[in-house]
């Protein structure tokens, strides 16, 4: 899932964070939950590693611009607690990051444990591949999902 999904949705467990370390730990768990839907990044799993190396930088760079927007625009209207949401947010990419971070400087990222269980996450409850539209709808979905849920909860 984009970075901009996982973040929103963990958003939504706020209430359950009482302080920074469960709020990270919170969106630690919702990042991997929301990872065993399928969403449709699974064939990028067939890119080569120069395809990721180039592709990703520019994919990461242009959800991490749309998560700013987004988290801004829900912590101006809501006022959630500015440090809780920070870590569950923190928490809720870091695994994309660290998977990021092993692409970018290591020779055969697909190779390292972390990046094997992390694609193994993916495909628990499904084996299928779905297409990047179908999974985009998937992301799009989650997300406004996650906003109004996050909108009816902390109004």
């Amino acid at each position: 899932m984009f970075l901009t999904v996982h973040a929103i949705f963990a958003l939504i467990f706020i209430k359950f964070a009482p302080n920074i370390f469960w709020a990270f730990i919170i969106g630690l768990i919702s990042h991997f939950i929301l990872d065993m839907i399928p969403h449709g990044e699974e064939k990028t799993k067939n890119w080569s590693d120069e395809e990721k190396a180039k592709k990703l930088p520019g994919i990461a760079g242009i959800d991490t611009t749309i998560l700013l927007i987004v988290w801004y625009s829900i912590q101006h209207n809501l006022q959630l607690p500015i440090n809780i949401s920070f870590f569950l947010i923190f928490g809720a990419i870091l695994p994309d990051i660290i998977q990021g971070v092993y692409l970018a400087l290591t020779e055969h990222p697909g190779n390292h444990k972390y990046t094997q269980i992390h694609y193994r996450i993916h495909h628990l409850l499904s084996k299928n591949l779905l297409s990047m539209k179908i999974g985009i709808f998937i992301q799009l979905f989650t997300l406004i999902t996650s906003i109004y849920l996050i909108t009816l909860l902390y109004k």
